[in-house]
């Protein structure tokens, strides 16, 4: 199988232009363009690290990456050399089978180069020269660094972050949720801070990720039912993803009873507390499932 050109992989990303970053960069410009690099890296197949995110191992640093894929660490393949193992009086069934083995070491070996090749050229095009020139060798100019080194390199040169912004950080986290913002601004907020956490040095886990969100959902006094239905999970379908999912729907099914009331009473009809818990109610034992919890 022929190994895709780097320019090919650049015209397959998602994201093939990555917009040009004129003078010093900060934490945020260059935050901004380590997400595009993500996508990008997401997009081109890999079995590596569990083989359902790509090549985003690229990208991001070991720790991150055990985040998403805590059982599948990332890691780079070596070489698999210029020719098949020899197996010494081996059968044509083995030796067939020993050079379909080597073909696709080949393969993964070659597309996880030229995908991280494809990467640098993309970084290298989006910040001035200058602020890469520490890492060009003059004899083999960046073939020694990669990717995810040309990243640590500008965070840690240009996007420096002190305690003070750390701790600054951890109390934009830990800042209450508005439950008339859609519930995408609680994800996002949490997301945010744990990637600039991250850049500082400090992995946040999905575990605290978790807690901080409940935390804030359940101080709003509106998801209890939710938080309940939460608690009442086995461990191992408490993730973020599904977090995010659970607590999107309650989201959604409290603005509908909500806009259903506002509807109501701006046609002068004054909607009750008891008509909506009977309402409520009615909807959801009507679905066949949740008979337990309306006996609850």
């Amino acid at each position: 199988m022929k190994t895709p050109s780097v320019e090919d992989i650049i015209a397959s990303f998602p994201h093939p232009i990555l917009p040009t970053v004129q003078g010093e960069p900060d934490y945020h410009t260059i935050h901004a363009i380590r997400k595009l690099l993500q996508a990008n890296s997401r997009s081109i197949d890999s079995h590596l690290g569990g083989g359902a995110l790509g090549h985003l191992g690229l990208i991001v640093s070991a720790a991150a990456y055990s985040i998403v894929a805590p059982a599948h660490p990332w890691t780079n393949p070596e070489s698999p050399g210029r020719t098949p193992t020899e197996i010494t009086g081996g059968t044509a069934a083995q030796i067939s089978a020993e050079r379909h083995r080597w073909e696709e070491a080949v393969t993964t070996f070659r597309t996880r180069a030229t995908v991280d090749q494809a990467l640098k050229k993309q970084i290298i095009t989006v910040f001035e020269p200058m602020y890469l020139e520490i890492l060009n060798n003059d004899m083999v100019g960046f073939a020694n660094t990669s990717a995810r080194d040309m990243l640590e390199h500008l965070f840690l040169s240009y996007g420096s972050i002190t305690a003070v912004d750390l701790e600054r950080n951890f109390e934009n986290m830990r800042k209450a949720w508005d439950p008339q913002q859609p519930v995408e601004t609680l994800f996002k907020q949490i997301q945010d801070c744990v990637d600039y956490a991250e850049a500082g040095g400090i992995t946040i886990g999905e575990a605290q990720k978790l807690s901080t969100a409940y935390t804030k959902v359940f101080a709003t006094g509106i998801f209890h039912s939710a938080c309940r239905r939460w608690n009442e999970r086995d461990a191992a379908s408490k993730t973020w993803n599904i977090f995010k999912t659970h607590s999107a729907t309650a989201y959604r099914q409290h603005k509908q009873m909500q806009d259903c009331v506002d509807y109501a009473e701006a046609g002068g009809i004054t909607i009750g507390e008891a008509q909506k818990l009977s309402t409520a109610y009615t909807k959801v034992f009507a679905t066949g499932i949740f008979h337990s919890a309306c006996r609850r």
